[in-house]
């Protein structure tokens, strides 16, 4: 695997907003934000709380990884790591 390089993207409105370079071309890019995740146990009320997560979307794509998945729905929106996200957006299509 190649080395990432991180630079944030300035004036963006997006929580730690970086476009993600790898060889010197652009991978895509990386932000944070708060959205609310299912806490509770599966077998006890559903409650939700306000969370960190992290987004992701490749270069060329106008797709947020993270948003429209099963996981999303039953779980709550994005990736709970930087890490999770950016493996995501490597995969191959």
């Amino acid at each position: 695997m190649m080395d990432l390089t991180f630079k944030k993207v300035a004036g963006s409105s997006k929580s730690a907003h970086q476009r993600v370079q790898s060889g010197g071309s652009e991978v895509g890019e990386v932000w944070r934000e708060q959205v609310n995740v299912i806490v509770s146990k599966m077998t006890g009320p559903r409650r939700t709380a306000l969370r960190w997560r992290w987004f992701a979307k490749k270069a060329g794509t106008s797709e947020t990884l993270g948003r429209h998945t099963r996981a999303a729905l039953l779980l709550g929106a994005g990736y709970k790591t930087k890490a999770e996200a950016i493996a995501v957006m490597r995969r191959p299509v």
